[in-house]
């Protein structure tokens, strides 16, 4: 996630970037039933343009989430 518009916001500059798979509701049984040779194929990053993010208020804490 170091290049995707949206998901290297959530993650402190020199910490590891990840982020979920999300799958189009279409291709749940593929995933769903594919052998684990072949789910590697779904590990690509989603269109930023397709998601949404929303500020919230820091936590009490240290204002991270985890």
């Amino acid at each position: 996630a170091d290049h995707h518009p949206l998901m290297k916001q959530f993650h402190k500059a020199d910490d590891e970037k990840r982020m979920v798979v999300i799958l189009p509701e279409n291709r749940y049984d593929d995933w769903l039933f594919s052998d684990l040779t072949h789910r590697v194929d779904f590990l690509q990053a989603y269109p930023a343009d397709a998601l949404r993010a929303k500020a919230v208020e820091a936590s009490a804490s240290d204002g991270s989430l985890f």
